[in-house]
């Protein structure tokens, strides 16, 4: 297998992705914990491209009911919406003791979240290693879990303590069969999950940063609001609703526009005229006011607060109360609401305040489950597909939506466009079809040997520039000019001639042997163990996956042969502190250490004491090198992944590609954080924010010509510094181009390589030797390519 590009080259928009908090840790490697069915792609696509956000609201219409009632759609939305990112599960005071604990479901998941002899808080998946028994039911205290199948026991840290009537087995190993982690935060009195597969590192996070992952750039303005753990909890209440979750969703984020005709004695006690809505990156906060001098109010006179949390997380706070609503998907038609109350500790004493408080509360509610019951039996209804908003009130509901479609149009990769590329003497061009399947063909027309497309770019089908030929994306021939009175001539014989290739995280990946192609395309997530042996796991626990945003790319042609690259980056640093003196006083070069694989030799080392002081700091503690045999490099550390392709151009001359992947929650911020701290002046710093935001984020582009020139663009840069006060500051030129940190680290390789290679040439040198505690790498990689080269 051949690495030729990322999959970021089928879809260069930028998405924001959240910045990776990972909390609470345990050794056991955490496994993938859902499949979704298989089901066209065509069919998914249709149903999701039938809303489009870009559309203002005042011309939109609403998502197709199919949204709402399909269960194959459910299942991806399972998959696309709830297992990614943080998802509000509790509150802290449910485990406030050592050995408490509680589960839940979402989904196929099972978990259980409990706090450890040491006051920790930890999650797992609530299921035994042995026979997948759960392990714990609803709530408790205990010392211990103990299946009650076959009785395994495991710690409240997660390791497995006991395991009967073993005796006998073998190759088990007791440090990897204890109970799979989930990572977990708390931000005030909520505790988080995040499901989504990944690195889980040794060291805890910041919890005053989850904020900005779950709730973006609203979390000052909810802890403003009242939202935090000073209130006490009274009790809590569910309900099994007949509807989609979303319809109780929708139903929340009206404005209040259902309030005057569903809950009668609720708007009298209402403003409705004062209802606001505010939208923010993913939560969007309703306010209203209460009457004056009524009998009974449990509204309070500062207006109440009602914000909804992406994607089913609601917090209504007025009053001395605050309750919140987590709506958790049953299936395509059913939710459980789950509604927690919290309560001023000086009103707690009030029996009758609260039992009036708790029954208006409780007419509410079951005035919404009547109505949103109603509402999805409409749904059902031949008689109706969509509808349209109304702008004045429902900017929140279209809001919610457009956030749906863009995690739903994560699995949907952009269809028709390709990239093309050269090794050796083979030309090759690899597309996605319209069913979003990915392809790769030899790059020559089956007539006279044309290439028929060239850089990249987006098309529905190659057409020949010599003689128009045309071929579709799955590389079958559509149309041959010019060829009556053509004998033995068998279309399905002429189409391109195809590659086999795969995916392996974010890199598409060619085989360019001669072999069979089966029809049915292998899993891709074998691929792996071919391309890297042993090592992909460790790869992938590394951080090395597709989580990241592809930023830019960068191409070196350098005059040394391609090897020499590949030696320098293999020799464990030996030359880094005579060759990169800037990069070598922010490292400990003493940590450098090397582990050989079949395919794959990995790099380790930490950063020094000096580094981590450093204004432009980019590495974080530890930063991972992994050169895949032959020619593949991938550099993981901090918030950063870059890659080298390197392409042989001659025996003396090598072609280098590196691409830049960012968490993109810190592209803009540690721009932010770079101005603020040179004291660009006002001017030149609104000019070059809304620049970047033009560049790095178009969708954010609007806020930018929003905010220049006004003191609210400094308010919005001020509090973006105070959000993310990351340790990276990664553009040392962050405005230009993307003069990235270690632009001159490279020019130093080449440099440096190209001085090689013109040694290499030198009567006076014939061979070297190794110095057996750094080049260990260096060795594996002569190795393999003598037994390459001795086939």
């Amino acid at each position: 297998m051949a690495m030729v590009q990322n999959l970021s080259s089928f879809n260069q928009s930028i998405k924001i992705t959240p910045l990776k908090i990972h909390i609470f840790t345990c050794s056991v490697k955490p496994r993938r914990h859902y499949h979704s069915s298989q089901i066209s792609c065509n069919y998914y696509r249709k149903l999701v491209l039938e809303f489009d956000p870009k559309i203002p609201i005042e011309e939109a219409i609403t998502p197709p009911s199919s949204w709402y009632t399909d269960s194959c759609f459910h299942t991806h939305e399972l998959n696309q919406v709830f297992f990614k990112g943080w998802q509000s599960v509790g509150y802290a005071g449910q485990i406030k003791d050592p050995g408490q604990y509680f589960t839940g479901r979402l989904g196929n998941v099972e978990y259980v979240v409990c706090r450890d002899d040491a006051g920790n808080i930890r999650a797992f998946h609530n299921v035994c290693r042995h026979r997948a028994s759960p392990l714990a039911s609803a709530s408790g205290k205990k010392s211990c879990f103990v299946c009650p199948y076959h009785g395994w026991t495991y710690g409240l840290d997660g390791a497995l303590q006991k395991a009967t009537r073993i005796t006998g087995i073998k190759n088990f190993r007791v440090n990897e069969m204890g109970l799979v982690p989930v990572r977990v935060a708390v931000w005030g009195p909520f505790i988080l999950l995040n499901f989504e597969n990944g690195v889980l590192p040794e060291n805890e996070a910041d919890f005053d940063l989850v904020g900005n992952e779950w709730l973006g750039n609203s979390s000052q303005i909810l802890i403003d609001g009242g939202v935090d753990s000073s209130l006490s909890f009274l009790c809590r209440r569910e309900y099994t609703v007949e509807c989609n979750w979303k319809v109780y969703c929708d139903n929340y984020l009206d404005g209040g526009y259902h309030v005057p005709y569903v809950h009668k004695s609720y708007a009298s006690v209402l403003k409705l005229d004062s209802y606001s809505t505010t939208i923010l990156e993913k939560v969007s906060i309703q306010r209203c006011d209460a009457e004056n001098d009524l009998d009974f109010d449990r509204i309070g006179s500062k207006p109440a607060l009602y914000a909804f949390v992406y994607p089913n997380f609601i917090i209504s706070r007025y009053g001395p109360w605050m309750d919140t609503n987590l709506v958790l998907p049953q299936g395509p038609r059913k939710c459980l609401v789950i509604f927690d109350y919290f309560l001023d500790s000086s009103h707690k004493s009030d029996e009758s305040f609260i039992a009036q408080s708790l029954e208006d509360s409780e007419t509410v509610q079951i005035e919404d489950m009547k109505l949103c019951e109603a509402v999805q039996r409409g749904l059902e209804s031949p008689a109706y597909c969509s509808g349209r908003y109304v702008p004045q009130v429902e900017k929140a509901v279209h809001h919610f939506h457009s956030l749906l479609y863009e995690r739903y149009t994560e699995q949907i990769k952009e269809p028709r466009q390709y990239f093309t590329g050269r090794l050796g003497n083979v030309e090759y061009v690899v597309c996605r079809d319209d069913g979003g399947k990915i392809h790769a063909f030899h790059n020559v027309c089956r007539h006279h040997a044309s290439l028929l497309a060239s850089g990249s770019g987006k098309s529905s089908c190659f057409v020949c520039p010599y003689h128009g030929w045309t071929y579709g994306l799955d590389g079958a021939l559509l149309k041959a000019t010019r060829i009556t009175g053509i004998k033995n001539f068998k279309v399905n014989e002429m189409g391109l001639i195809p590659m086999r290739v795969a995916v392996w995280g974010p890199f598409i990946l060619l085989n360019f042997e001669n072999g069979v192609l089966p029809e049915q395309e292998s899993d891709f997530d074998l691929v792996g163990n071919e391309w890297l042996g042993s090592s992909s796991q460790i790869l992938a626990d590394g951080g090395v996956d597709a989580s990241l945003s592809f930023l830019c790319r960068r191409e070196y042609a350098i005059d040394c042969n391609w090897k020499v690259f590949c030696d320098n980056y293999l020799d464990g640093g030996y030359h880094v502190p005579y060759a990169h003196k800037g990069l070598a006083s922010g490292l400990t070069l003493e940590s450098y250490s090397t582990t050989i694989f079949e395919k794959v030799s990995i790099q380790r080392c930490e950063t020094g004491s000096a580094g981590k002081d450093q204004d432009f700091h980019r590495l974080g503690s530890k930063a991972l090198y992994a050169f895949v045999y032959p020619n593949f490099m991938i550099n993981r550390y901090g918030p950063w992944m870059d890659t080298n392709l390197v392409l042989p151009q001659g025996p003396r001359k090598c072609l280098v590609i590196f691409d830049y992947f960012l968490d993109s929650s810190v592209k803009v911020n540690v721009c932010f954080s770079y101005l603020n701290d040179k004291c660009i002046s006002l001017s030149n710093f609104i000019f070059s924010v809304h620049r970047v935001m033009r560049v790095l984020l178009p969708r954010v582009s609007r806020i930018a010509r929003q905010y220049r020139y006004s003191k609210n663009m400094h308010d919005l840069i001020v509090t973006s510094i105070a959000y993310i006060r990351y340790n990276f500051c990664m553009f040392s030129y962050a405005l230009t181009h993307y003069n990235i940190a270690d632009y001159n680290e490279q020019m130093e390789d080449i440099k440096l390589c190209e001085g090689v290679q013109r040694g290499l040439e030198s009567p006076a040198y014939c061979s070297g030797r190794y110095a057996p505690q750094v080049e260990k790498a260096m060795h594996h990689f002569h190795s393999l390519l003598y037994e390459n080269l001795s086939d």
